[in-house]
């Protein structure tokens, strides 16, 4: 008994050519229509609310799915704002500006 071989076409072959052609325009279609039914999904589920999101940094989720700073955060964000403030024009009175040095 011969074992069974992979199937082998010959690209000089004309029916073979349209087979393979087919093949991939096949594997494009089905790989559109996965990733539309995908999208689609998506676009449902979040319209649900049924989608998870990920917080920032600094928030976190309250009651009701609501955002909340993060309390632990604040003295934090205290900190790095006086720090700019002292240093830098844009975000305090302290700093120079090119035009004052």
């Amino acid at each position: 008994m011969l074992p069974r071989q992979a199937p082998y076409h010959n690209l000089r072959l004309v029916n073979d050519r349209l087979l393979l052609g087919m093949k991939g325009t096949f594997s494009e279609l089905e790989l559109s229509i996965l990733r539309q039914r995908s999208d689609e999904a998506l676009r449902l589920k979040a319209a649900r609310g049924d989608l998870p999101t990920t917080v920032d940094v600094g928030y976190l989720r309250g009651a009701n799915d609501r955002l909340e700073q993060d309390r632990a955060q604040q003295p934090i964000d205290i900190a790095i704002n006086s720090a700019l403030s002292a240093r830098h024009p844009v975000f305090g009175t302290r700093g120079r500006s090119a035009e004052q040095a």
